[in-house]
C-alpha cells in the first residue's frame, strides 16, 4: 500500500493504463497462444498492482499470489524456447518473437519483472525470507505517544496490558533493503530504454501511424515507472 495519496494516484493510473492495453491487445489481435499467455500475465500483474497500491488489499493473503508470479517468471523463461510464428504486427515488447536477440532479451526481462512481483510478496509475508526475526509489537490505544517493541512476552505474566495491541511482526533481513534499490533503478532504467524503443520504433521507415501499433512497448513503459515507484516506496 502507498501511503502517499499522489503517488498512490500516479501508481493507479499507470497500472490501469497497463491493464487497459494488455486487454486491447488481447482482444483485437489474432496471435499464437504463446503470445496469449504472455498478456494475460501482463494483464493479471498490472491489475495486482493496481490493487497493492491502495489500503483494501492490505489484508489479502500474499503466499498465493507469490507462487503465482514464480510460475509466471518461469513461464517467460521457458518462453526462450519456443518459437511460435509471429506475424510483424504482433511484434511488440509484452511477447516479442524469441527467436530475434531482442526477443529474448525481452523474455528475461520478463521473468525478472514477474519474479521482482514474487519478491514483492515475499517481502509483505514477512515471514517466507530466510534471515527474518520475528518480534512482537506493543502499540499503546490511539492517543497514546508511546510505541515499544519487544520479543515475546506472552509468557510474561502482566505484559498483555489493557489498552495495548499485542502483534507479532517479522523483521525484515538485510539484505532486503539492497535487492529493493536494485529492483527500483533497474525499473527506472528499463523505463527509459523502453520508452527510447517506443519512439525508435514509431520513427522508423514505413512504421505505421497508428497510435495502438506499439502499445506493448508503452504497456511496458508504464509497468516499469509503476514499478520503481512502488520499490521506491518499500524504500521509505
Amino acid at each position: 500500500m502507498i501511503d502517499d495519496i499522489v503517488l498512490r494516484w500516479v501508481v493507479t493510473v499507470l497500472f490501469t493504463l497497463a491493464a487497459a492495453q494488455c486487454a486491447y491487445l488481447i482482444f483485437t489481435r489474432r496471435m499464437p497462444w504463446e503470445a496469449y499467455v504472455g498478456h494475460v500475465l501482463h494483464l493479471v500483474m498490472s491489475l495486482a498492482m493496481l490493487a497493492m497500491s491502495w489500503p483494501f488489499s492490505a489484508s489479502w493473503p500474499t503466499a498465493g499470489p507469490m507462487w503465482f508470479f514464480v510460475v509466471a517468471a518461469a513461464w517467460f523463461l521457458v518462453s526462450l524456447a519456443l518459437h511460435p510464428k509471429m506475424r510483424p504486427t504482433d511484434d511488440c515488447g509484452c511477447v516479442p518473437p524469441t527467436t530475434t536477440p531482442f526477443g529474448r532479451l525481452a523474455a528475461v526481462y520478463h521473468a525478472v519483472m514477474m519474479g521482482a512481483m514474487a519478491w514483492m510478496y515475499a517481502v509483505m509475508n514477512g515471514t517466507v525470507l530466510p534471515g527474518g526475526q520475528t518480534t512482537q509489537a506493543m502499540a499503546m490505544a490511539p492517543g497514546s505517544s508511546v510505541t515499544v517493541l519487544a520479543h515475546n512476552h506472552d509468557d510474561m505474566p502482566g505484559m498483555n496490558m489493557p489498552g495495548m495491541d499485542m502483534g507479532h511482526h517479522a523483521a525484515q533481513p538485510g539484505y532486503v533493503t539492497p535487492v529493493n534499490w536494485i529492483l527500483t533503478i533497474g525499473f527506472a532504467l528499463a523505463a527509459a530504454v523502453w520508452l527510447y524503443l517506443y519512439f525508435a520504433r514509431r520513427r522508423a521507415p514505413g512504421a505505421s501511424t497508428d497510435l495502438m501499433t506499439f502499445a506493448g512497448d508503452l504497456c511496458q513503459v508504464f509497468m516499469a515507472v509503476g514499478m520503481a515507484i512502488m520499490f521506491g516506496v518499500m524504500l521509505g
